[in-house]
């Protein structure tokens, strides 16, 4: 996964800024914990796409952290 203050640092050292990167703070996300779970019971659209993964992207998306199966 790409860490956001990784790449905000590769801009600033392009921009020259002295900046304190410790004192940076990124908002949290605004969605639910394992609220794709809940879209996907709610909607067979979503479900029948999740369904239609091969199995190395449900490999992928497990390993960041999310329930595919």
């Amino acid at each position: 996964m790409i860490d956001p203050r990784k790449e905000f640092s590769k801009i600033l050292e392009v921009m020259s800024a002295d900046l304190d990167l410790d004192c940076l703070s990124l908002a949290p996300p605004r969605t639910k914990p394992y609220g794709h779970l809940a879209v996907r019971e709610q909607v067979p659209e979503f479900r029948l796409f999740m369904d239609g993964l091969d199995a190395e992207t449900k490999k992928r998306i497990e390993k960041i952290g999310y329930t595919v199966s």
